[in-house]
């Protein structure tokens, strides 16, 4: 559990203390480089870690270096009765955020815009509200914590981040004191397994080729992070997929890549978060939600090219990728729901199966072969095998990551990532083999057997740690 000895508003450097001149001393910053950035404040929000709403705020500061030590204020102007304001920053700088203060010159709200420079100069919009002001607090947290070893995703952070997640935290905010110290703890928790997310993603894809280096890593989340300060519709995962295609990355590799990334978030999460967090449902909905896009988009992306027939058979393909498909219009993450989910995913390939065997006119040998059965098999019992194998393998696996997670926290908290990826990364290779394993006594090859088995974990590991 987080050992609370400060508060995320530290780590967001939000008093008067880190305050200089807005326009002295820029440095080494190109001064030719100016932005303008006009903001609306969401004035019915409520402010963070005080009394009110966003509508007490009247001064808006532009901080470089947010969640260091260094952090210092390079701009300032007011806002309006009508929560707008525009903002001027000079010269290049990085890890920008604007803070919100009211009158008295507490920060209430914030909104990380990342780094400042040639590629993002001109005149952009944006908006302060509860929502931004978690992901920033959560970002600068991060940064504060882990921001020596590694470049932190503001992308990651911002996704993982929606109105429900800020609600839960504005929620425990609420109550006083003691709100203020649970919300506090809350971010911190989120904050160290968003790295650790992180982390396993830069691990798995290191694992997958060798194209992603760490440099090539910083590259990446360079591009996604200028791509997010102009407020385009590039995402982290998109600039990932990019180059996935330039690997020639097959699809249940990428499937696998996000159960795995998120599987180790939820892990990180329970560990680090205090007992009875109620954020720590509404993080690990938004993680389900994350991990069922990205196997939906991996699956479609295969059944539309075709990519997996080889490796499986067509009608058990099809079935199994249209079941993907189908949850990504699924955002619910609770026990009942993952329990409904896998009994649809079996009564669909069941049907797919059985409308397959009818089109033939029979059970022919052809089609037996093709859908990885043998002649002494039946359709149930290798349905049931195949759910047994990726329940077990998956409930390994959750169990598996459980104590990494429990072994790479310290007592006050925090996480050593890059250990905890390993684990992760270990832990998955064990569970696929298993499911391969099983699945050896059917029809399948070597090779089909680890596909579908690489599929299978990440469709049942997507759903079953969630309760």
């Amino acid at each position: 559990m987080l050992r609370v000895t400060t508060t995320a508003l530290i780590a967001l450097c939000l008093t008067q203390a880190c305050a200089t001149d807005p326009m002295s001393s820029p440095g080494s910053a190109d001064r030719r480089v100016r932005s303008v950035w006009e903001g609306d404040v969401a004035q019915s929000d409520a402010a963070l870690f005080a009394s009110g709403s966003l509508s007490s705020a009247t001064t808006v500061q532009a901080v470089e270096d947010a969640g260091s030590s260094s952090a210092r204020v390079i701009s300032t102007t007011s806002i309006d009765a009508q929560g707008e304001f525009t903002l001027h920053i000079q010269g290049a700088h990085d890890d920008v955020m604007l803070q919100a203060h009211d009158a008295s010159g507490t920060v209430i709200g914030a909104v990380y815009i990342g780094a400042v420079n040639a590629s993002n100069a001109g005149r952009h919009t944006l908006e302060l509200t509860a929502e931004t002001t978690v992901e920033a607090m959560i970002w600068a947290q991060a940064q504060a914590a882990h921001g020596s070893e590694r470049v932190i995703s503001a992308v990651d952070v911002r996704a993982r981040v929606d109105a429900s997640v800020a609600a839960a935290i504005q929620a425990e905010d609420d109550a006083g004191a003691a709100g203020h110290a649970a919300a506090a703890a809350s971010i911190e928790a989120f904050a160290e397994a968003a790295v650790a997310a992180q982390a396993t993603r830069e691990a798995a894809l290191q694992e997958i080729s060798a194209m992603f280096t760490w440099t090539t890593w910083l590259m990446v989340e360079a591009r996604a992070e200028a791509a997010a300060s102009v407020q385009t519709t590039l995402s982290l995962e998109q600039v990932i997929d990019a180059r996935l295609d330039r690997a020639g990355v097959g699809e249940e590799d990428r499937a696998a890549l996000a159960a795995q990334v998120e599987l180790a978030f939820r892990a990180a999460l329970e560990a680090t978060a205090d007992a009875g967090d109620t954020t720590v449902d509404e993080a690990e909905r938004s993680s389900l939600s994350l991990q069922v896009r990205a196997e939906a988009a991996a699956a479609a992306s295969a059944q539309s090219a075709g990519d997996s027939a080889d490796a499986m058979g067509d009608a058990m393909a099809d079935a199994l990728l249209e079941l993907y498909i189908a949850l990504s219009a699924t955002q619910e993450a609770s026990a009942d729901a993952a329990a409904d989910f896998r009994a649809e995913a079996e009564a669909e390939v069941r049907t797919t199966l059985e409308s397959e065997i009818q089109a033939a006119g029979g059970l022919t040998l052809d089609l037996l072969l093709d859908v990885g059965l043998t002649l002494g098999a039946t359709l149930d019992a290798v349905l049931d095998l195949m759910t047994e194998a990726s329940a077990d393998a998956s409930g390994e696996l959750h169990s598996q990551l459980d104590l990494a997670a429990e072994a790479a926290t310290d007592v006050h908290g925090h996480i050593d990532v890059d250990a905890y990826a390993s684990a992760v990364i270990s832990a998955w290779a064990d569970a696929t083999s298993e499911i391969s394993s099983d699945l050896g006594s059917t029809a399948w090859t070597s090779a089909e057997a680890d596909a579908m088995a690489s599929w299978m974990l990440a469709a049942s590991g997507g759903c079953s740690d969630v309760e």
